[in-house]
């Protein structure tokens, strides 16, 4: 593929995760899992126009939807979360070997955007985590006397479950797409 039609394809995928990202913001109703969806466009970005077009792409997204979301709690999660983790699974499953070491591999990637994220709320956001941790453990208490350390490694082994299985979601998006791509290919020759 040309670079001319890599710019052309990145840019348009580009701007619609944008505006995608800008919908999330203004809908709260599953805005989270449209910003994941919108994280899965980074990985065919990847497979159709290579690494360094796909991590143009995440940045571009990131920095434009700073500008245009009016819900910064949205796309944080994609800029620390999401946007840039098909990326990052691409060269990990192209790199390791064995089922027992991707699988930690992938843990430790999502562990640490997990903490990532959390840094990004707590500094952006600390007034309205702290009400809201405040919430969670009073409710936690009230339901069993539960130390503040737990609630913090439930979230957390929460948080790993729901990556795994975004994991295996965008496994399974990118592998049909790389299907059909192979199979478009054998049907123009």
């Amino acid at each position: 593929m040309s670079n001319t039609r890599k710019l052309a394809l990145s840019a348009v995928l580009t701007s619609g995760s944008v505006v995608l990202i800008w919908a999330a913001g203004l809908v709260p109703t599953g805005s989270l899992a449209l910003v994941a969806l919108v994280g899965i466009i980074t990985g065919i970005v990847v497979l159709e126009c290579g690494y360094s077009w796909g991590i143009m792409q995440y940045v571009a997204v990131a920095a434009l939807s700073f500008f245009v979301n009016p819900d910064i709690g949205v796309t944080a999660f994609y800029a620390v979360c999401v946007g840039w983790y098909p990326i990052v699974k691409i060269a990990v499953e192209r790199k390791v070997r064995g089922r027992l070491r991707l699988t930690v591999a992938k843990v430790a990637v999502m562990a640490m955007a997990i903490a990532g994220y959390g840094i990004a709320a707590t500094l952006l956001f600390r007034e309205l985590l702290t009400a809201t941790m405040e919430t969670v453990m009073m409710r936690m208490r009230e339901f069993a006397n539960v130390p503040e350390f737990a609630v913090y490694a439930l979230v957390a082994v929460v948080a790993v479950a729901v990556y795994l299985v975004y994991d295996h979601a965008v496994g399974l998006v990118l592998a049909e797409f790389s299907r059909r791509r192979s199979q478009a290919g054998r049907g123009k020759s």
